[in-house]
């Protein structure tokens, strides 16, 4: 591997870049926790390339930087072309599933999981009739539609699949006519209240458009699930009912990947790393009426996305619940058998035994990384619970493992 510079100690420098979208929340989720991961290495360079912009404006700012790796999260297939023939030697690790060779590796949400979460939900509902949306470039309807092939193999249910590409430009723009004579046939065909699944960024929400336009009622006539960020799945009525992916963990599982794949070229690891941690957000889409009810998943799905922020328990009410204080309490109470504030600091504690048992990271960078903030404040909390320093205890575990 090139050697792009050398650090204050005179050790090789590493030039990563990231071609990353700009928009969507899921896109700096994934962002924000890789860069916090590579703000633990050193000899780290990283620089963030903003698409979309024209193939040859990619690969003429990609080439003038000369990077050492490429994280990509781009889906676009002819223009990650591109980028591998203008850089065949490049580990490129990619978090938007593409063709294969196109990645050395790809590190993804697993498909079996959010298909399960969704289904299994559907089923408790009462729902027989389910359908997959799948708009996708060709590799990743394949594997959509093997995974759901796969679920129903030998179970009951009548099952349906919409199997064509439509392009982002049709996916970010108002349904046509044209779609809805093409796509709107395939909807009026299904039976009452058949239960939808799109895995495809902005595919359900566009769906849901479409919906509208024709008068389709949601959930009353059908019901739907997306994988769309926040900030999409309520820009509707009903709000969209989704799939919380673990983006945070997608995107440190990408850094230390291509980390690996640079510290030794001959390093072999499976071509599709797969995270788990689908959490289902129930919201109109599938009749779920948030005034009601406090909107535990939710909950959930924000803690587990944000606690590396330091975030509060209030702030998780305010952007999930519609309900008063002392409700989404004793709901959460009852649904978890702990406290909202419990949850919470378990979470971080949990993420920062991990880290101190795992990694060399040191406690200040462990204190950011768990959401603890400040080392110092770490520490305290630590010592507290625990009975000793969090070094002390990094000690203790290595002695333990001899």
């Amino acid at each position: 591997m090139k050697t792009v510079k050398k650090n204050g100690n005179g050790t090789s420098v590493h030039r990563i870049a990231l071609i990353w979208g700009g928009g969507a929340m899921s896109d700096h989720r994934s962002l924000s926790s890789l860069v916090h991961r590579a703000s633990a290495e050193p000899n780290i360079v990283i620089k963030r390339f903003i698409v979309p912009v024209s193939k040859a404006s990619l690969i003429s700012q990609l080439c003038e930087w000369k990077p050492d790796a490429i994280i990509s999260k781009m889906g676009d297939v002819e223009t990650m072309k591109c980028v591998r023939h203008s850089f065949p030697d490049c580990p490129l690790v990619s978090i938007a599933v593409l063709p294969p060779n196109l990645a050395n590796v790809t590190v993804n949400a697993s498909g079996t999981d959010v298909m399960e979460v969704a289904v299994r939900y559907y089923e408790t509902q009462g729902l027989e009739s389910f359908a997959l949306f799948t708009v996708g470039h060709d590799a990743a309807r394949k594997i959509q539609k093997t995974l759901f092939n796969e679920r129903f193999k030998q179970r009951e249910g009548k099952t349906f699949i919409f199997d064509k590409e439509l392009y982002l430009e049709t996916l970010t723009a108002e349904p046509t006519d044209r779609h809805v004579r093409s796509v709107g046939a395939w909807l009026k065909a299904l039976p009452f209240q058949t239960g939808i699944l799109t895995t495809d960024n902005h595919a359900a929400v566009w769906l849901l458009r479409l919906c509208i336009k024709m008068g389709v009622r949601v959930p009353g006539d059908i019901q739907i699930i997306g994988v769309d960020g926040l900030d999409e799945s309520m820009e509707y009525v009903p709000h969209l009912s989704t799939i919380q992916l673990p983006y945070e963990r997608i995107g440190t599982l990408a850094l230390e990947t291509v980390v690996k794949l640079l510290d030794d070229k001959r390093c072999s690891l499976p071509p599709v790393l797969r995270v788990n941690g689908a959490t289902l957000v129930l919201r109109g889409t599938t009749g779920f009426k948030s005034n009601i009810l406090s909107n535990i998943p939710a909950a959930l799905s924000y803690f587990e996305s944000q606690y590396a922020r330091g975030i509060t328990v209030e702030e998780a009410i305010k952007h999930t619940q519609h309900v008063s204080v002392v409700t989404f309490y004793k709901d959460f109470m009852a649904a978890t058998g702990c406290s909202p504030a419990a949850y919470l600091h378990k979470l971080k504690m949990d993420t920062a035994t991990r880290l101190l048992c795992d990694t060399q990271l040191t406690v200040t960078i462990i204190a950011e990384l768990s959401g603890f903030g400040s080392g110092n404040y770490f520490t305290q909390v630590f010592r507290k619970e625990m009975g000793v320093t969090p070094i002390a205890y990094r000690r203790q575990n290595k002695a333990a493992k001899g």
